[in-house]
């Protein structure tokens, strides 16, 4: 077999006109139809970055399992000694070429491989597609960050996207005209996350962040001579690729069975040191349940439509199923249980008269008073 992966970094669903009937279709939206193809509506990626969303890709495995739970951990020094989607080609004979650009092979994107990976570090795509000889048994991988180079370059908003897309657009169909579609037994496009508009960052809550703006990835998969997009509305991570092509390589049963994809993040976009999990969600196919440490919020059918209010159900499988946040939990039913306990029963000395708790201003003060004691 003959099988493609284009990575596209950050495009955002809700903003193309094949997803959202509110939005005019770009260039984007008018390609991706042309190609035909399974287009899954309800995917999304257990970690909004590149770092982790692309671990849980390379392996099928969560990143608050595979070594690379944190936007600081790529996959190259990070992930753990297990196998991954190239090793897995490989050990089926596959030849296997990559193109990337050159900062994002250095910054750690591709994993450690039993075999070393044959990639390019030539910005000049092109230049690299035209030398490609397919053959029988072949992987091609190819990377292509451009929208987010736009949203870093014009900023996060409209003007970006639209340059962004114009730009994907672009290389997409030179691609195809070097490397006819229907040269490829499957073709795979993925996003690794969405995005948010600088706006939408500075005036929305925390929690929006874990709407379907970022966690809602763009998936589509077709198969050689399919001529027509048709949308998929089951539920899929980005860990689910690895070993949904696992089935097609060994001709097996292709059904997905996913109840929920467990989401974590940080609140601070910023790259530093002590970047922790701070947010988590549960994405559902109707809703995403969203909570931070403080609230918690479902967000139903990409609408505007959300309903506060802590769900103690999903709480408790986000204690199963994250170790962060049951870190998180069982921390906040320590300083509930402490600051009930000094409440209810601390307003006593031990000789029995009640004690009284001043003001702050009145504490003061007596820390005044006391310098001339």
């Amino acid at each position: 077999m003959k099988v493609l992966i284009l990575f596209l970094d950050s495009i955002r669903p809700n903003r193309l006109g094949t997803f959202n009937k509110k939005i005019k279709k770009n260039s984007f939206d008018y390609l991706i139809d042309s190609l035909g193809g399974d287009l899954y509506i309800n995917a999304f990626t257990p970690g909004p970055d590149t770092p982790r969303s692309n671990s849980a890709f390379l392996t099928g495995i969560h990143p608050n399992k595979n070594g690379c739970d944190i936007r600081l951990k790529w996959p190259n020094f990070y992930l753990k000694d297990i196998e991954n989607i190239f090793d897995f080609f490989d050990s089926k004979n596959y030849k296997i070429d990559c193109f990337s650009p050159v900062s994002e092979i250095r910054n750690g994107f591709y994993p450690k491989t039993k075999t070393p990976i044959n990639f390019t570090e030539n910005e000049n795509y092109l230049q690299f597609l035209k030398k490609l000889k397919l053959v029988e048994n072949h992987l091609i991988f190819l990377s292509f960050p451009d929208l987010h180079k736009a949203i870093d370059d014009f900023g996060a908003n409209k003007i970006a996207e639209k340059k962004g897309y114009e730009l994907l657009t672009e290389i997409l169909s030179n691609v195809f005209k070097v490397h006819d579609k229907d040269l490829f037994d499957h073709i795979l496009i993925y996003s690794d996350h969405g995005y948010k508009f600088s706006r939408e960052y500075k005036f929305q809550k925390s929690e929006f962040l874990l709407n379907y703006d970022r966690t809602n990835i763009f998936l589509l998969k077709r198969s050689k001579k399919q001529k027509k997009i048709f949308l998929k509305d089951q539920l899929i991570s980005i860990e689910d690729i690895f070993p949904l092509f696992k089935k097609i390589i060994l001709k097996q049963n292709l059904s997905i069975n996913r109840k929920y994809v467990l989401i974590e993040d940080h609140l601070n976009f910023n790259v530093s040191h002590d970047q922790e999990i701070e947010q988590w969600a549960l994405a559902f196919k109707d809703y995403i349940y969203v909570r931070s440490k403080n609230r918690a919020v479902k967000f139903y059918n990409r609408g505007n439509k959300k309903v506060y209010g802590k769900d103690e159900i999903l709480d408790n499988t986000l204690r199963l199923e994250s170790k962060s946040f049951r870190k998180f939990y069982d921390k906040d039913l320590s300083l509930k249980r402490y600051n009930k306990n000094f409440r209810d029963n601390n307003f006593k000395y031990s000789n029995n008269k009640p004690r009284k708790n001043n003001p702050k201003l009145l504490k003061r003060i007596y820390d005044l008073i006391s310098e001339f004691l």
